[in-house]
């Protein structure tokens, strides 16, 4: 499961979080962020068996700040952000059996 980070350090972001787990078909887990701003990038990926795994990063308020929900095991969202507490909605949408993913935190320093 490669999400690209060497590409993200070269672009000047710093990793600051990474977050793994394993979801089925259908399945969703929400995981709290404190993201201090200006710029972030999440970025994952799954294992070999998923078809399709979706991020949306929401805000305190549960409003939506970012998502990505194209058809692809790659999802990257980007958000210009304030200090605070955000809600990153990992999306398990097709899936052979039980899946592996990735998602790391980028922060543009």
């Amino acid at each position: 499961m490669d999400i690209g980070g060497s590409v993200m350090v070269k672009a000047g972001y710093v990793a600051t979080k990474t977050v793994t787990g394993a979801l089925r078909k259908g399945e969703r887990e929400t995981i709290t962020l404190d993201l201090d701003g200006p710029i972030f990038q999440i970025a994952g990926s799954c294992d070999n068996g998923c078809d399709d795994l979706d991020f949306r990063l929401l805000d305190s308020d549960g409003r939506l700040v970012e998502e990505d929900v194209e058809g692809d095991d790659a999802p990257i969202v980007t958000a210009e952000t304030a200090k605070g507490k955000y809600t990153l909605q990992i999306i398990m949408v097709a899936c052979e059996d039980r899946c592996a993913y990735v998602a790391r935190v980028f922060k543009m320093p």
